[in-house]
């Protein structure tokens, strides 16, 4: 009887697993990109901190707030794989929350940066691709009559 038990527990632990490691598989990069992408805005706002409050002023509590910004992103990550897989799989729903995780975390990066240096990256590139395509209209022939 106990043998009949946990033979049926263990088999049914094999299947969970299996079932959950074929869910989150294709998942696995978007975690990593989620986890690189806070733990550069993390890293970054720890410089500014230690920069213009000094070492002492950063604090392990403050930190916390990286926990629930992760979950939050995990989870729709995870909604993001089920929409997928339930409603469209034409429509890359994973992507799509990546590039707004990706955004997200982009700018908080470049805040924190022009913080520290009082540079922002993201409007000298928004500058340069505004010249660029001057330029490019600039150099294209007029084809009007």
């Amino acid at each position: 009887m106990v043998d009949d038990l946990t033979n049926w527990i263990s088999k049914a632990l094999f299947i969970l697993s299996v079932s959950l490691g074929s869910f989150f598989a294709p998942l696995t990069g978007a975690f990593i990109t989620a986890i690189v992408m806070v733990f550069l805005d993390t890293v970054s706002k720890v410089m500014v901190v230690g920069k213009l409050q000094g070492v002492k002023a950063i604090k392990s509590h403050k930190l916390k707030q990286v926990v629930p910004k992760s979950i939050f992103y995990f989870i729709f990550i995870i909604l993001a794989q089920i929409c997928s897989e339930n409603i469209d799989t034409e429509i890359p729903f994973v992507k799509l929350v990546l590039v707004a995780i990706i955004g997200i975390e982009t700018y908080s990066i470049d805040e924190n940066f022009e913080d520290l240096t009082g540079y922002s990256f993201i409007k000298k590139l928004i500058t340069f691709t505004k010249q660029l395509t001057q330029y490019k209209n600039d150099k294209t022939p007029d084809k009007s009559p």
